[in-house]
């Protein structure tokens, strides 16, 4: 269950999903189960999560599996519809802020926020960039 909350808070945190719907995962989680953690109850309060293994972003940083977990993710949302290619152009700009600079993760969610940013800038055409983007996701995604 652990590794699932720390899904919730790498989206929470790089914007695929809202403060309110982290808490009610965890909420609803807690409704669904006679035991869970006292972590479980802190993400459903909004406390801090300071010092809590694998919960802890700081404590234990964002890797190339928690990238492969969160590329499907938004693989998932863009593909239904529930977010939009800026969402997730706005999320990889925030997913690679929590990489190591250079890692080939980091260079593959930059390059879709740098695309992103030359196409609102003007400076590029966005004909072809959803693709391009799923087809990144795609592969961070199976790698």
């Amino acid at each position: 269950m652990k590794a699932t909350a720390r899904n919730w808070i790498i989206q929470a945190k790089i914007g695929l999903l809202t403060e309110q719907e982290l808490i009610q995962l965890a909420d609803d989680y807690i409704r669904d189960h006679d035991e869970f953690p006292d972590w479980m109850i802190a993400i459903a309060a909004n406390k801090s999560l300071r010092g809590e293994e694998q919960l802890d972003l700081i404590l234990t940083p964002v890797t190339e599996h928690d990238s492969v977990i969160i590329a499907n993710e938004m693989l998932t949302l863009l593909s239904s519809g529930k977010r939009n290619i800026d969402q997730i152009a706005v999320a990889s700009e925030q997913m690679y802020l929590l990489l190591d600079w250079g890692s080939p993760m980091f260079n593959q969610f930059i390059w879709i926020s740098d695309e992103h940013a030359l196409i609102k800038l003007g400076v590029k055409s966005a004909d072809g960039y959803q693709e391009q983007v799923m087809q990144i996701l795609n592969n961070i995604a199976t790698s």
